[in-house]
């Protein structure tokens, strides 16, 4: 039942973390979403993504502001903290944002 456990979450990485100047190794990602149905109260979660067990190739163009879906598991370090251990990321492209 490995399935059992399995995690979609799409949404824009709002922080990457690298490792002395290399490939990321981890992010933020934001998912926005609507509270109760209403279409006006804005919602939002910030969740820690671990990219470690990616090939390099599948993140390595994941900069700031990317919209990326990711399929992984819930996972919990020793202190109590969720993250996200991703198993597949998919770069999506670039939303256009509304001119000012």
């Amino acid at each position: 039942m490995k399935d059992l456990n399995s995690v979609l979450i799409e949404g824009d990485v709002k922080t990457v973390f690298t490792r002395k100047g290399k490939l990321p190794h981890a992010l933020h990602l934001c998912s926005k979403g609507f509270d109760d149905g209403s279409e006006t109260a804005n919602s939002s979660a910030l969740i820690t993504v671990d990219l470690e067990r990616l090939p390099q190739y599948s993140y390595a163009k994941v900069t700031k502001g990317s919209h990326v879906r990711i399929v992984g598991r819930l996972c919990a370090r020793e202190n109590g903290d969720m993250y996200v251990l991703a198993e597949h990321l998919e770069l999506r492209a670039q939303r256009a944002t509304a001119a000012a």
